[in-house]
């Protein structure tokens, strides 16, 4: 389902780190760490520096910042699948698995498809000429 306005701050405040990532500010450890924060602040998930060399700082600064400039985010083409329980509760405690997604870049098909036809048709115009 699109993901609007009324959703639950946690996947908003998800889906602006989600952004910050895509635009090159923040690097994926950094945000994956962010959004698990989120995501699990009333379970035990526990927080600590990454590999990436961010601090525990950096990344609860990010979090806040989700939770201040959420609202300033374009949500089109941002959607939430919400998962309606599973065996993940029973393998680590945790009820349920969703998933936040953001739609790409539609690909110029018509424009491909011209490149390849034109470079057929080159081929095959070369190979009439050497034979």
């Amino acid at each position: 389902m699109s993901l609007t306005s009324q959703a639950d701050a946690r996947y908003l405040a998800s889906a602006w780190v989600m952004e910050q990532f895509i635009n090159g500010a923040v690097s994926s450890v950094t945000a994956q760490s962010a959004i698990w924060e989120i995501i699990m602040y009333e379970q035990s998930y526990q927080m600590i520096s990454n590999s990436n060399n961010d601090s525990a700082d950096d990344i609860l600064s990010l979090v806040w910042s989700a939770y201040s400039f959420y609202g300033e985010l374009d949500l089109n083409g941002y959607y939430i699948a919400l998962s309606p329980g599973s065996s993940l509760e029973l393998s680590y405690g945790y009820a349920s698995q969703d998933y936040l997604f953001k739609d790409v870049a539609p690909v110029p098909e018509p424009a491909t498809l011209i490149l390849i036809g034109s470079g057929l048709i080159g081929l095959a115009g070369m190979r009439r000429k050497n034979s």
